[in-house]
């Protein structure tokens, strides 16, 4: 097929460690059996449809706001009104923010857009008196408000991980393990909190998280992209099992390429260096000769050696998690 070709053709075929894709099921099934490529699924597409399954809760809410926003993005009378009104209220006029299908974010920069316009939306509304336009009530507006809270980090997480100028795979199980964290305590704090429609987008974020991230820390491939971060090492795994293998995973790695190392021959090149004329008693080079050969190498088998590498590298101070790993 043509991406075989392609590869084939550029040379690439045999350094593809992965193929990331969405997790559309011919993409993946075509990636895995035809291609035979480790396939992993893009996780800001993952995210996109945890929020999605999320937000069904909120429809309703949802298509009252998109009707709105519509109102005022096709009538030039009714953005010359909202403009007015955040004129007189000293603010610098901005638009509202209609959401899209493709982009889930979209919806939550929506909800953020007209929680900050509220007071010039209603007064707008009231003065152009539509009558098919459905009101949104105060009830409504705490809802969006909570909604934007509970939303947040799924669009942070959306975010870094759609990033193209930084690593983001060794990313994947922090932001994971980071997201159900988040969403657990979320659940935890909604009875008191939160009104119905946000408590419901909780449980449905939470469910959907626990479906979709289910089996990212039984991937050795992300296990050891983590572990060999030097901003993340051993840390934020879900339970020392998991740390336990990943540093086990690494520490195999080592061991095998130690040993393929050592079946290698290697020519040291000789510098032609000038002739030392000295008598050998006095040579310059004699004591350091002399001790050169009482030097012991230090033994040890391949897989000890892993071990004392791996120790030394998780010793190290982690990298600040801003800065580039590579």
């Amino acid at each position: 097929n043509d991406l075989r070709r392609i590869t084939d053709d550029w040379n690439l075929t045999n350094k593809i460690l992965v193929a990331i894709s969405d997790n559309a099921a011919n993409i993946k099934k075509t990636i895995l059996d035809e291609l035979k490529w480790t396939h992993f699924g893009c996780i800001a597409h993952t995210i996109n449809l945890i929020a999605q399954d999320g937000l069904k809760s909120a429809e309703n809410l949802i298509e009252k706001i998109k009707h709105v926003v519509s109102l005022f993005k096709r009538s030039n009378l009714a953005k010359e009104k909202l403009d007015c009104y955040q004129k007189q209220n000293g603010k610098v006029p901005k638009k509202l923010i209609q959401s899209v299908p493709t982009r889930w974010n979209s919806i939550y920069y929506m909800l953020e857009r007209i929680a900050e316009l509220n007071e010039d939306v209603r007064a707008a509304i009231a003065v152009l008196g539509h009558q098919n336009l459905p009101q949104i009530t105060n009830t409504d507006f705490e809802d969006i408000n909570q909604l934007i809270k509970i939303l947040a980090p799924l669009e942070s997480a959306t975010r870094i991980m759609s990033g193209e100028k930084y690593v983001t795979l060794s990313s994947v199980i922090i932001i994971s393990n980071g997201l159900e964290k988040v969403y657990r305590r979320f659940k935890s704090d909604q009875d008191a909190l939160y009104n119905e429609t946000p408590r419901n987008v909780i449980a449905n974020i939470y469910k959907s998280i626990q479906l979709r991230f289910k089996n990212f820390e039984s991937s050795n491939f992300l296990i050891i992209s983590k572990f060999l971060d030097p901003r993340y090492k051993n840390v934020g795994f879900s339970n020392v099992n998991v740390t336990e293998k990943a540093q086990n995973l690494v520490t195999n790695m080592v061991t095998n390429l130690l040993e393929s190392k050592s079946k290698e021959t290697i020519t040291p090149t000789v510098f032609e260096l000038p002739p030392d004329e000295s008598d050998n008693t006095f040579s310059i080079f004699g004591y350091f000769d002399k001790e050169a050969s009482l030097h012991k190498h230090v033994g040890g088998n391949s897989r000890a050696k892993a071990i004392m590498e791996g120790q030394r590298y998780v010793e190290e101070p982690l990298l600040n998690r801003k800065t580039d790993p590579l």
